[in-house]
């Protein structure tokens, strides 16, 4: 709702709008109908127009980062698999290495001592060798060539045939000075006819001179089975390659025995690199792969893991296919929505200029209501679905002394007392959310003055079109002076009905009284002894007091009039030493101090005695 404020703009009085929450629906300003609404539309239209343009364009970039990082994200996967599977072969490869390291260390260890023709006829050297490689299945053969090459014994038969292998490698190459564990290149063995790995070590004689070879002929079987359960896809390669370039193991199996000193791996071997991954194309098969290597302990040996890059892209093809179908959905359907919003938007400017003028109605209508709310002459306020209040009345605020601004969005339970507040709470809002109205509930408001004031009130709810709780309408209805007027009537009939009960007694006593006195003035006129006389005339006296208390009695009842006179308050006074004497106790002293210059006073003697005497009756209750 909007309501109007006045203001000065150099002496003219304007009438601004200012937002108020009041009671009515939301309002919509008045957009008056121009070339500018239709320049507006044309500008929707180019606007729906470039977003077209956006709606591919954006979704294809977004294809385009998408599938960069998804390769980036798939190669960098393919990196730690890669280099996962080499730290395995190296472990395996170690392993194997050491054993064989551990069954050459124990057969020097058992040939200390012995010559060469004791070695070739000893059988228990036979058996001790058979048992050293027991559980060791890829260990073929144990081998002890003499110094001249030829073959002295072997754990296969005994006695051994004594051929001569004095070209093989595996003699040459420690023979010549080689220190430490020599690893040959594969050959087919002479005893097992079967592709072996000879794996040898000089042996010493006392002086440090060469006295022959202990060898272990390694079946190749046993990395190739281990290398080719890494192949998942089929399109991995896995090698053991020594140090100068020559292929011990490899799968899949390739012709050349020798890898290329121009390749990768080679290139970083000769720069002193012991693990690594880098991509490269295979100079054994041309096949482009994820390499990744790794030195085997101390031995001139290393294992490479070759990872193909055709399972990475096929897995990559994948998630762009997936990404383009989901591209293509997203921009047909956001030219869809598009081609939809140009559609509407025509017919939707066609309508502006109707929506315009409904709405220029209904701002004037909301403007009179505005009005008639604000300016009616009864307090009325509106409260939202949480009891806070959104508008009120000018002749609420005037009668509770806020301004609007300092009542709006507080709870209408602020401006109660606390036990109009839970009755509010307990009985009239529950109500009020499962009726949708009550009336007339009676309860106490504070104003800003902080005085109370007693309110008849009554609300109704107003719902939206969904039948939701939208505010109240409340009129306040001020009954103070009325509560003020029904308790004076109440308590003047109160007093009314005293007063009757009162002459009703006084009339009564009174004839009891004049009873009293008449037997008195009987004893007077009869009697001449003067005890009797004095107790007859005190008697009358007191009667007489009475008398004038019956008068007081029917005064307050109403029934006779005061009768106030010219009086000396004093002498007055000194009348009555002898009665209050009489009616206080002897332990209690009374004083007279009378001024004798005292004006005279318009009173009714009966009155103001009486109102002596309770005085005194008081004084002596409280003492």
């Amino acid at each position: 709702m909007r309501h109007f404020r006045k203001t000065t703009n150099g002496g003219e009085t304007v009438n601004k709008p200012e937002l108020s929450i009041g009671p009515a629906t939301a309002s919509f300003p008045q957009v008056p109908h121009s070339q500018h609404d239709e320049g507006g539309a044309e500008g929707t239209l180019r606007l729906l127009k470039g977003l077209m343009v956006a709606a591919v364009l954006l979704p294809l970039l977004i294809f385009g980062i998408a599938a960069f990082y998804d390769w980036t994200r798939l190669k960098e996967q393919a990196s730690v698999r890669s280099a996962h599977i080499a730290d395995l072969l190296r472990e395996h490869a170690l392993k194997a290495f050491q054993i064989h390291d551990l069954v050459l260390d124990r057969l020097d260890e058992r040939l200390k001592g012995m010559s060469w023709e004791e070695i070739r006829n000893s059988a228990q050297l036979h058996r001790d060798m058979k048992d050293m490689i027991e559980g060791l299945p890829q260990i073929s053969t144990v081998l002890l060539l003499d110094p001249d090459g030829r073959l002295s014994t072997n754990s296969r038969q005994h006695p051994s045939n004594p051929l001569n292998n004095s070209d093989r490698a595996y003699y040459r190459v420690p023979r010549t000075g080689h220190k430490g564990t020599y690893i040959d290149e594969p050959v087919i063995g002479r005893v097992s006819g079967q592709p072996i790995l000879n794996i040898s070590r000089r042996r010493a004689s006392a002086d440090g001179e060469f006295n022959g070879i202990l060898a272990i002929a390694v079946f190749l079987d046993h990395f190739s089975q281990f290398y080719r359960q890494q192949d998942a896809e089929g399109t991995d390669s896995v090698s053991l390659i020594r140090s100068d370039g020559a292929v011990l193991i490899r799968h899949p199996t390739v012709s050349a025995p020798r890898v290329s000193g121009a390749s990768g791996l080679m290139q970083r071997i000769s720069a002193g690199e012991t693990a690594g991954t880098f991509e490269a194309s295979s100079t054994l098969d041309g096949v482009t792969r994820l390499f990744s290597f790794r030195k085997v302990g101390d031995y001139p040996v290393y294992v490479t893991y070759g990872l193909g890059l055709k399972s990475v892209r096929r897995e990559w093809l994948e998630g762009v296919a997936v990404h383009a179908i989901f591209t293509a959905i997203t921009i047909f359907g956001l030219l869809g929505l598009i081609l939809l919003a140009m559609r509407r938007a025509r017919s939707e400017a066609a309508a502006l200029v109707a929506l315009q003028n409904e709405t220029s109605a209904r701002s004037a209508a909301e403007i009179a209501y505005e009005a008639l709310y604000t300016q009616t002459p009864l307090p009325l306020h509106s409260v939202d679905k949480n009891g806070h209040i959104v508008g009120v009345s000018d002749r609420w605020a005037e009668f509770m002394g806020y301004a609007r601004a300092e009542v709006v969005g507080r709870h209408v339970t602020e401006f109660m007392t606390e036990e109009s507040q839970r009755k509010y709470k307990s009985d009239c809002w529950p109500r009020l959310l499962s009726d949708g109205f009550f009336q007339d509930q009676e309860l106490q408001f504070i104003r800003k003055s902080g005085r109370r004031a007693d309110i008849l009130l009554s609300a109704r709810v107003t719902y939206d079109k969904h039948g939701e709780f939208l505010r109240t309408f409340t009129v306040l209805v001020d009954v103070t002076d009325r509560k003020i007027a029904e308790m004076a009537l109440v308590q003047a009939q109160k007093m009314e009905a005293i007063g009757n009960l009162t002459g009703g007694v006084a009339h009564d006593f009174n004839n009891l009284l004049q009873g009293i006195y008449g037997c008195f003035r009987g004893v007077l006129r009869r009697s001449d002894d003067p005890s009797l006389r004095r107790i007859a005339e005190a008697g009358q006296h007191a009667v007489e007091r009475g008398a004038r208390l019956i008068h007081q009695l029917t005064s307050f009842a109403r029934r006779q009039p005061l009768q106030p006179e010219p009086r000396d308050p004093a002498s007055l006074v000194r009348g009555m030493q002898e009665l209050l004497r009489r009616s206080l106790p002897e332990n209690i002293t009374m004083e007279f101090d009378l001024p004798l210059e005292l004006w005279p006073a318009m009173i009714d003697a009966a009155e103001l005695e009486l109102a002596i005497l309770n005085i005194a009756v008081n004084a002596k209750d409280a003492m």
